[in-house]
């Protein structure tokens, strides 16, 4: 066995490994409750203050990046209809 693999078994010996129900994987019962009224709490702090926020950005940001996209394609027409005009113009020179 390595050094890495004997320090592993070490400490879970150390820390009664064999002692919970629940093993390695999951945490003890209590951990679990304190750990999910946190979590409604945290996501209840932050749909009230944080996500309104964001959603005002985002759709900020969505409207100004469609209204970039229509500029975008509105020179895009000006610029084709130029070349087609230069090329006409180009035509009736030769």
């Amino acid at each position: 066995m390595s050094a890495l693999s004997n320090i592993v078994i070490l400490a879970a010996e150390s820390e009664g490994g064999g002692s919970s129900p629940f093993g390695v994987i999951l945490p003890e019962p209590a951990e679990l409750v304190y750990g999910a009224i946190s979590f409604v709490i945290v996501f209840f702090v932050l749909s009230k203050l944080a996500f309104p926020k964001l959603n005002t950005v985002l759709e900020e940001r969505a409207t100004a990046i469609q209204g970039r996209m229509e500029e975008a394609e509105r020179t895009k027409r000006e610029a084709d209809e130029v070349k087609s005009q230069y090329q006409a113009q180009l035509g009736d020179a030769k």
